[in-house]
C-alpha cells in the first residue's frame, strides 16, 4: 500500500517519460512530455527508511513499472538481456558499401561552432516575459540563417549535407585534419570513454564519417531542417553550455572546448541510443526519422537551459572561478560519468524457497549504499553522483546510511519519510540532505523571480544564472543566508510521510512533530538529547515555548541612518 501510494506521486504523473528534470529557468515553453506534467512540481524524491529491505525493494519495482511504460506497444516481447541484445540501435555509426551511412546522426552529436552560435536562443529570445513556443524561436534563427545561406533552390536533399557544408564546423584557428575528427568525437586520446561508447564506435566507422563531414565543407546552403539542427542538436546544446561557463577565450581554450562538447554529446548519444528510450520518443513522435525525434525531444525538454543549470552547480562546485582547459575537462567528465551510470541488477525471489531468483534492472530509481559490503555499495560514490545530476535516477532511496554528511540537493528538495525515525535528531539529518547551498529550491526560486532580467543580460553574454543570482541579492532582512540558502518562493524543502489511518506511524508522527520543535531550541547545545528528555520529564511542551527569533530588528520609517 505504501508503494502503490508513492508510485502516484511519480510513476502516474508521468515522470518515466522524462530523461532530465525540467529546467527551473526554462528558455522556452516545455512541450510534449513536459508540458503534459506540471513541470514546476518535478523534483527528485529522496527516500529514507529504517527498515533495510526497502531501499532495494522500492528501486526494483519503481524502476521496473518505469521501464515497462517506456516499452509499451514496442517490438520488446520480453524482459531478458536475449531480446535487449536483439533490438538494432539507431545511432551507430555504420558504414555500408564502402561509404558512411549514419551522417545524420554525426550531425547530431558534431559541434559546429559556425551554427552553435547562430541557434543560440538566449539570442532571439526578445524581451517577451513569458514563455515563447520553441516553434518561434526556430523561425526566428530560420530568418537568420536564411539572410546567410544561398537560395534555395541551391539547398541539399539531405539536411546533414547543409549541416557539414557550412563553414565553421571545425575549432577556428586549428587546420582541418579528416583522421583527427573521428579520433576527438570518438574521445580517444586520453580522453575517458563509456565501454558502451567505445563498442559501438569500433573500427574505422567514426573517422570514416568524421572524413566526410569535413570535405563536405564549403558554402552556407540552406535546408529546412538546418536552423532546427542549430538549436537542438545535443551537441551545439552541450557547445553552448559549456562555453557559457568560460571566462576567456583563447585558442587552447577553443580547442578543449571543441573536444569536451564532443565527448560529452557522445555521452547523450550512448542515452538516446537506448533500447527503452527508443520505443520512448516511438510512442511520443511516432515512427518518423529517429534523428528528427532526437531533435525535438530536446526541444520539447529544454535540454539548453537544463545544461546551463547543471553547468553552473559544476562550476560552483569547482569555486566559481574562472573555468579553464583542466576545469572544463572535470566538468565534462562529472556529466558523462552521469550519463554513463550502469544500471543496478537486483534480485529478487518469491516467498517459497524453490523459486529462481528474479532479475530486475534498475535505472529510474536507485538504491543508495549498504550495510553489507556489496558491488552496489562500493559504486556509491558514482550513484550519488548520478543523483546530483539532471538525468536518471530520479528517485534515490537508502536507509540511514545516506541521512550524514551527504549532499543530494542539487536537483532535489523533496524527502520521504518511508517510516519515521525513532528521534528528531535523525527527522532534521534526513531533510538536511537536500536543505543546502544553491539547493533545487533555491534555484527555483530565484528563477521564478528574476527569469526575465536574467535572459535579458544573457543576450550580451552573460551567463544567466549569475545574473539571476546577481540580482537575487535583494532580501536585506534575509541576512547573508539570502540568496543561497534561502529565498522567498513557491518551492521549499517537501516533506512527505507515508503513514496510514491506524498505523503506529501516526502517534509517532505527531510525538515527533513536539520533539522536532524541542530539538530545534536545542541547536547549540552540547548534549542535545540530554537536554530534551530532561525538559519533557518536566512537562515542557512544544506549544508552549516561545519561538526565538533572531532576525535583526527592522528599521522604522523615520531612520535615515
Amino acid at each position: 500500500a505504501r508503494l502503490r501510494a508513492f508510485a502516484e506521486e511519480t510513476i502516474d504523473k508521468g515522470w518515466w517519460k522524462l530523461l532530465w528534470v525540467p529546467a527551473s529557468m526554462p528558455y522556452m515553453a516545455p512541450g510534449g512530455p513536459y508540458s503534459e506534467i506540471a513541470a514546476g512540481s518535478v523534483t527528485k524524491r529522496l527516500i529514507f527508511s529504517a527498515w533495510s529491505s526497502v531501499p532495494q525493494s522500492v528501486s526494483s519495482l519503481l524502476s521496473y513499472e518505469a521501464e515497462r511504460r517506456m516499452v509499451a506497444g514496442s517490438a520488446l516481447r520480453e524482459n531478458t538481456a536475449e531480446a535487449r541484445r536483439a533490438v538494432s540501435s539507431r545511432l551507430d555509426y555504420v558504414v555500408r558499401d564502402s561509404r558512411p551511412a549514419s551522417m545524420s546522426t554525426l550531425a547530431l552529436f558534431w559541434p559546429h561552432p559556425a551554427l552553435a552560435e547562430l541557434g543560440n536562443p538566449l539570442a532571439v529570445l526578445g524581451d517577451d516575459p513569458w514563455f515563447v513556443d520553441a516553434g518561434v524561436v526556430e523561425d526566428r534563427v530560420a530568418d537568420k540563417v536564411r539572410l546567410l545561406a544561398k537560395s534555395p533552390e541551391s539547398a541539399p536533399h539531405e539536411a546533414w549535407e547543409a549541416f557539414f557544408a557550412w563553414p565553421g564546423s571545425w575549432p577556428e584557428g586549428v587546420p582541418r585534419r579528416s583522421d583527427a575528427a573521428g579520433y576527438w568525437l570518438a574521445g580517444r586520446g586520453g580522453a575517458t570513454t563509456t565501454r558502451e561508447a567505445e563498442e559501438a564506435d569500433s573500427g574505422q566507422a567514426l573517422p570514416a564519417h568524421g572524413k566526410m563531414a569535413l570535405e563536405r565543407q564549403s558554402a552556407p546552403r540552406w535546408h529546412a531542417e538546418l536552423p532546427r539542427l542549430a538549436l537542438f542538436a545535443p551537441a551545439n546544446i552541450v557547445y553552448r553550455a559549456l562555453s557559457g561557463i568560460c571566462n576567456e577565450d583563447s585558442t587552447d581554450l577553443r580547442i578543449q572546448l571543441w573536444r569536451q562538447a564532443a565527448r560529452l554529446a557522445n555521452g547523450i548519444r550512448t542515452l538516446f541510443n537506448r533500447p527503452e528510450v527508443m520505443f520512448l520518443l516511438d510512442q511520443l513522435y511516432g515512427r518518423e526519422p529517429y534523428w528528427k525525434s532526437v531533435l525535438r525531444y530536446c526541444a520539447d525538454g529544454n535540454l539548453q537551459s537544463v545544461l546551463d543549470e547543471y553547468f553552473f552547480q559544476l562550476k560552483l562546485e569547482l569555486g566559481g572561478s574562472g573555468v579553464d582547459a583542466n576545469g572544463l575537462a572535470q566538468i565534462t567528465n562529472r556529466a558523462i560519468e552521469a550519463l554513463a551510470l550502469r544500471p543496478s541488477r537486483y534480485s529478487a525471489r518469491g516467498p517459497a524457497e524453490e523459486v529462481a531468483k528474479t532479475q530486475i534492472t534498475a535505472r529510474f530509481a536507485l538504491r543508495y549504499g549498504s550495510a553489507a559490503k556489496d558491488a552496489e555499495s562500493v559504486r556509491a560514490p558514482e550513484v550519488r553522483k548520478a543523483f546530483n545530476s539532471p538525468f536518471w535516477p530520479f528517485v534515490l532511496a537508502s536507509t540511514s546510511v545516506g541521512q550524514e554528511g551527504i549532499d543530494f540537493h542539487w536537483w532535489s528538495h523533496s524527502v520521504v519519510h518511508w517510516n519515521l525515525p525513532s528521534n528528531p535528531v535523525d527527522f532534521e539529518q534526513r531533510e538536511g540532505r537536500v536543505n543546502r547551498f544553491g539547493g533545487h529550491a533555491v534555484r527555483k526560486n530565484v528563477a521564478a523571480a528574476h527569469r526575465h532580467s536574467a535572459l535579458a543580460s544573457a543576450r550580451s553574454g552573460r551567463n544567466p544564472w549569475e545574473s539571476a543570482f546577481g540580482a537575487a541579492d535583494d532580501h536585506p532582512e534575509l541576512g547573508e543566508f539570502s540568496p543561497w540558502w534561502i529565498y522567498p518562493g513557491d518551492a521549499r524543502v517537501e516533506r512527505l510521510i507515508v503513514n496510514f489511518p491506524l498505523s503506529r506511524d501516526e502517534h509517532q508522527c505527531e510525538r515527533l512533530r513536539d520533539s522536532l520543535t524541542l530539538y530545534r531550541l536545542m541547536l547549540g547545545q552540547p548534549r542535545q538529547e540530554d537536554m530534551m528528555e530532561l525538559l519533557q520529564r518536566r512537562g515542557v511542551k512544544a506549544n508552549e515555548v516561545a519561538k526565538l527569533d533572531l532576525r535583526p530588528p527592522r528599521r522604522s520609517s523615520t531612520d535615515h541612518r
